[in-house]
């Protein structure tokens, strides 16, 4: 878990639990629209991944390096979306918090 400690605006929480075919692209869709918009060094990512049955976790990790302020969270075997919601709140430091959902179904814009 790599955390900056310099303040930020906005938190995204990104639960992502068996999502290893489309992480990557999310992650870097994420990336490209907080760059185009000025927004990459106030905004911090949060991703958690519950234990699952795919390299999800092994897939983020990559990126903490790609986002000035990347958190990766594992809280352990999967009880609920709920639940990883709540992990990702709970420790974001944003002056706003959001959630999305690792599909990126809700349009960024």
């Amino acid at each position: 878990m790599a955390r900056n400690r310099k303040r930020v605006t906005l938190s995204i929480v990104v639960p992502a639990y068996n999502e290893a075919q489309i992480i990557d692209a999310s992650l870097q869709s994420l990336h490209e629209f907080l760059a185009d918009h000025r927004l990459l060094h106030s905004t911090e990512i949060i991703v958690v991944t519950a234990s699952g049955g795919d390299d999800t976790p092994h897939r983020v990790a990559r990126y903490a390096d790609t986002f000035p302020h990347f958190v990766h969270v594992q809280p352990g075997p999967k009880k609920g979306k709920g639940r990883d919601v709540r992990a990702g709140v709970q420790i974001a430091r944003g002056d706003y918090v959001l959630f999305t959902d690792a599909d990126l179904a809700t349009p960024l814009h």
